[in-house]
């Protein structure tokens, strides 16, 4: 793993494992900056959200959290639990530690990732936001977005970080 990833390649172009996919631009929170949001789903209705660069939230099929990456970690599920994996520099070489979340963290983590997919579901209905596109071009995967995020209003943790 790198010791700083890179920005992420153009995922409404290449992200071709979510059939449907679409890229926004809003504004998320009141003074914010303007954010580049891509939402893509999998052939399986499992769900991906990319707020920037980070936060990162993966659903699987059941619409449960499995993977993020928050705050530059790696946080995946295990047994219906968090961990976070950090890197830590030792000596030239990166490596990879384990953190099981505590209840509060986990609490924490995602009362702050349904308060921003809430915030994205507004902004949708609200119309506020710029389409920078979508595929399959010209559907509004953005309003199926919004449903999901308003069929899933508790989002549990996964068993696993693995998408089925």
């Amino acid at each position: 793993m790198a010791q700083r990833p890179e920005k992420r390649e153009d995922l409404l172009r290449d992200a071709r494992a979510m059939p449907r996919r679409v890229m926004l631009h809003c504004v998320l929170e009141p003074g914010g900056d303007e954010l580049e949001v891509f939402a893509g789903f999998r052939s399986n209705g499992a769900l991906s959200l990319y707020f920037g660069e980070d936060p990162v939230y993966q659903f699987n099929a059941a619409g449960e959290l499995r993977r993020a990456f928050v705050d530059d970690a790696i946080v995946k599920a295990d047994g219906g639990r968090l961990a976070r994996w950090g890197r830590e520099n030792r000596a030239g070489q990166v490596e990879m530690h384990r953190h099981d979340l505590t209840d509060d963290e986990q609490r924490a983590l995602l009362e702050r990732m349904l308060n921003l997919i809430g915030r994205l579901r507004q902004a949708i209905l609200n119309r506020d936001y710029k389409r920078a596109g979508s595929v399959p071009e010209g559907e509004l995967v953005e309003e199926q977005v919004a449903a999901w995020i308003a069929e899933h209003e508790a989002i549990g943790v996964a068993d696993s970080a693995g998408v089925g």
